[in-house]
């Protein structure tokens, strides 16, 4: 409840050039609640990448099935066109994880989940303010998470953050980065995972 993780917050979204970023206990907490927002449980799925672990471990902790589509053998990114044959009626969201800096291409990815109103989830540990065609990673999905680990480019010892393109999935990425449990208040079955 004080007053820097909503400083860090609004200085993190303007860097990124999104609306809303919620600071989070860890990229991983992050990577959770974005797929939490898009609706993933049993008998539903997440398309994502098979060498990036985390956003299949987060599919998997929401009890959804985490489907791996191809990634290309140079940057290690999902290549657009294996996503679109692996989308179905039980899809809620693809995964994007920017390996090793170089971001993926995201705007073929976008339009494949527009057309079949799919939730982007991007995973962006490894890429805190690289670019793509004039836009930051995080800025192109409807969620961004990214992690301030040890090893990544800004380390605040642990922590992360959860960037959201609109204020209904900031609202629901701070239900679980800040369940009232201080307040002895519960609304919902939130998680506490704030920073």
């Amino acid at each position: 409840g004080g007053p820097f993780a909503p400083r860090l917050e609004r200085a993190f979204a303007r860097a990124i050039g999104v609306p809303h970023a919620v600071a989070m206990a860890n990229g991983m907490c992050a990577l959770h609640s974005a797929v939490l927002c898009a609706g993933a449980g049993p008998g539903t799925e997440v398309i994502c990448d098979s060498e990036f672990i985390f956003g299949a471990l987060a599919v998997l902790y929401n009890s959804a099935v985490p489907v791996f589509a191809d990634i290309d053998p140079v940057t290690h990114n999902l290549r657009p066109e294996a996503i679109a044959p692996l989308v179905t009626d039980r899809t809620r969201a693809i995964i994007v994880t920017h390996a090793w800096g170089l971001p993926a291409e995201m705007d073929r990815i976008r339009q494949v989940a527009r057309k079949r109103r799919r939730l982007v989830i991007e995973g962006c540990a490894e890429s805190l303010l690289a670019a793509y065609k004039g836009r930051m990673t995080g800025a192109w999905g409807d969620i961004g998470c990214f992690s301030f680990q040890a090893s990544k480019q800004l380390s605040t010892g642990d922590g992360g953050m959860a960037t959201a393109a609109t204020e209904e999935l900031a609202s629901r990425l701070g239900a679980q980065a800040g369940a009232p449990t201080f307040l002895s208040v519960a609304y919902d079955l939130d998680y506490n995972y704030r920073m």
